[in-house]
């Protein structure tokens, strides 16, 4: 892990050692070579998380939030091919 992203941070935040960005933008300018990202926000947000990581070309992308309609999480372009969808288990 290199950094994290939470909208609307301050430049210069840190979080357990490791910057925190506004946007994946921010986080592939700053770090470069941003080569995987994982999505942990609730349903009404996670379509505009995946569509930054996708327009900050970061190569492979992971959304691990349930109740998104694959057309709705998959239909930006084709870069949205990169996104894998984990499922979530209840033990």
């Amino acid at each position: 892990m290199i950094g994290g992203v939470s909208p609307g941070k301050p430049a210069g935040t840190m979080h357990l050692g490791l910057p925190v960005y506004s946007t994946c933008g921010e986080a592939q300018e700053k770090l470069g070579g941003v080569d995987a990202t994982c999505i942990f926000i609730p349903p009404p947000l996670a379509a505009r998380g995946i569509i930054e990581a996708i327009e900050a070309k970061i190569p492979l992308i992971v959304c691990i939030t349930e109740g998104i309609p694959q057309q709705g999480a998959s239909s930006r372009d084709e870069g949205a091919k990169r996104l894998t969808r984990a499922r979530a288990q209840t033990w």
